[in-house]
């Protein structure tokens, strides 16, 4: 997932340069994006905000790129799901990209379903990928289709 991460940062850099980040999840990712000013939050660690995000007290549209890795594994069940997604609909910032994996097929296919239903999801390794960009009402699927690091494939 590191790789895919470095490629996406190297390939679409307008989302991770000088940009406000949501990571969700493990807070690793700020000796990474040294060019995003990054919030991290979870549920428990060494993170600036021990929360839910749906919880997280920002205003609306305050991130230019949220990433979830790792996130979804900790949230089970549907109405978590669900919290979640809204949550991560209402702080994106208009074309915004969010980045969600998991390492449970089922996760993503409800995530898929109940918020994005058209995107692509690629498997990398043993966990599953969607990225996606919020344009106008709609989140907009980002294709990824020269990556070339681990092994990945698209799945549907």
């Amino acid at each position: 997932m590191e790789n895919f991460l470095n490629y996406v940062r190297r390939n679409l850099p307008e989302y991770f340069n000088n940009t406000a980040m949501l990571d969700l999840g493990n807070n690793f990712h700020k000796k990474d994006f040294k060019t995003c000013r990054i919030i991290s939050c979870d549920w428990e660690g060494e993170v600036d905000y021990i929360t839910k995000v749906n919880d997280i007290e920002f205003v609306n549209n305050s991130f230019d790129a949220i990433i979830a890795i790792d996130y979804f594994n900790k949230v089970k069940t549907r109405q978590n799901i669900e919290n979640t997604l809204k949550g991560i609909s209402r702080l994106i910032k208009q074309n915004g990209m969010i980045i969600i994996n998991t390492d449970d097929l089922r996760d993503i296919m409800y995530f898929k379903n109940l918020a994005y239903p058209y995107y692509t999801v690629y498997q990398i390794g043993n966990e599953y990928v969607m990225i996606c960009v919020l344009d106008g009402e709609e989140f907009k699927e980002i294709l990824i289709d020269d990556y070339h690091g681990d092994e990945w494939k698209k799945v549907f």
